[in-house]
């Protein structure tokens, strides 16, 4: 089936869109064509303010110079909300959350890191007394629904897409302090008082190991721990 632009019957191409992000501004020209515009230039000014340059972006731009990615997606480690944030950019803020940028997403935790001790754009706001940007995030969190974010792995705390979604977020540990969890990602299993996994015995027979497969996005809320 064809996607069209909300609200009129322009098709958008299906080799364009990447993933699951949408932005939310309306504009009949935005997924018409690949173009130059990347994930870097919309972070770079969401970091510096340019908000004009955001705008055309997001907003006001034709088929080539819209930004057609992920918003969500992570720019070392951090995504345009993020930076928009830390730098106390308080349009650049309201702009991306706008066009449906996440305010839940926390940023992606290096190997030996929990994942759910990474900050979300509120919390750098927080951390950089922008008092503006804070106000405006904390509203953001209580109207957007919780969705599912990878919670392990190079791409942690990542956004899903067309899945599953908690709708509030869970308590702390809801992953972290499942076993084995704190070895897959490097960091002390006893923070949440889970402990190593336990070896198991060898067995003298042979062991044939299947295919991994590709895992999907779950379509039920995981089971809580305990």
């Amino acid at each position: 089936m064809p996607e069209y632009h909300p609200g009129t019957e322009i098709e958008i191409p299906d080799a364009v869109p990447t993933s699951g992000f949408r932005n939310a501004i309306k504009n009949p020209k935005r997924y018409m064509k690949h173009n130059a515009v990347t994930l870097g230039d919309v972070c770079e000014a969401a970091y510096k303010g340019d908000y004009d340059k955001l705008e055309e972006m997001l907003s006001t731009g034709d088929e080539s110079t819209l930004f057609n990615g992920d918003l969500n997606a992570f720019q070392s480690s951090v995504t345009a909300l993020h930076m928009s944030a830390m730098m106390g950019q308080t349009e650049c803020v309201e702009l991306l959350l706008k066009a449906k940028a996440d305010p839940h997403v926390k940023e992606c935790m290096a190997y030996g890191q929990d994942p759910e001790d990474g900050k979300t754009a509120l919390d750098y706001a927080k951390d950089y007394c922008w008092d503006d940007c804070q106000e405006i995030l904390e509203q953001a969190e209580k109207d957007a629904s919780y969705g599912y974010y990878t919670p392990f792995g190079p791409t942690n705390n990542a956004k899903q897409y067309k899945g599953f979604e908690f709708g509030k977020k869970p308590a702390k540990g809801f992953f972290s302090s499942r076993p084995g969890a704190a070895e897959l990602c490097g960091f002390d299993p006893m923070k949440y008082g889970t402990g190593p996994l336990p070896e198991e015995e060898e067995e003298e027979e042979d062991i044939v190991v299947a295919a991994p497969k590709a895992v999907a996005l779950p379509t039920e809320p995981p089971i809580p721990v305990g």
